[in-house]
């Protein structure tokens, strides 16, 4: 308890939980806290489903399939085939929408990722390098690219 000085006179002054004041009748601070964290969750889980692109248009990650970066061992360590490092890797999506996606990112401390739009023919090629089989998609792009 405070005080706050009435003229000559102290009088106790009671320290009110803000969430008390702000309460409905009939909650409590648990529920409000409970609610709340449940709230941000739920941002936080559509937050997610969105990926952001480079150019401001974004992609919904549950509608859309993504393609993992094939590693082979080098020796020492599991090395990204896309990239050639074990510190830098790559990752495709195919979205809903039919657009090719790279995610590309690195374990270097303080670097950042980036998610690009490629090309039907560029998403063929990684696909390929990466041993993984063509999608009906771009089973007429992968045959263009046989020499």
């Amino acid at each position: 308890m405070g005080c706050r000085k009435d003229g000559d006179k102290q009088t106790p002054v009671r320290a009110v939980p803000p969430c008390v004041v702000e309460m409905p009748f009939g909650a409590s601070c648990a529920s409000r806290s409970r609610a709340r964290l449940k709230r941000q969750e739920r941002q936080k889980e559509e937050a997610m489903k969105r990926i952001a692109l480079g150019d401001g248009r974004w992609f919904n990650a549950e509608s859309a399939t993504l393609y993992q970066e094939g590693t082979q061992w080098d020796g020492h360590n599991y090395a990204s085939v896309a990239t050639g490092t074990q510190w830098d890797h790559e990752s495709l999506w195919h979205t809903a929408g039919e657009a090719w996606v790279m995610h590309a990112w690195s374990d270097w401390q303080g670097s950042g990722e980036a998610y690009n739009v490629v090309s039907a023919s560029e998403a063929a090629r990684w696909l390929i390098r990466n041993n993984l089989d063509l999608p009906p998609t771009l089973v007429q792009t992968g045959a263009e690219l046989e020499v």
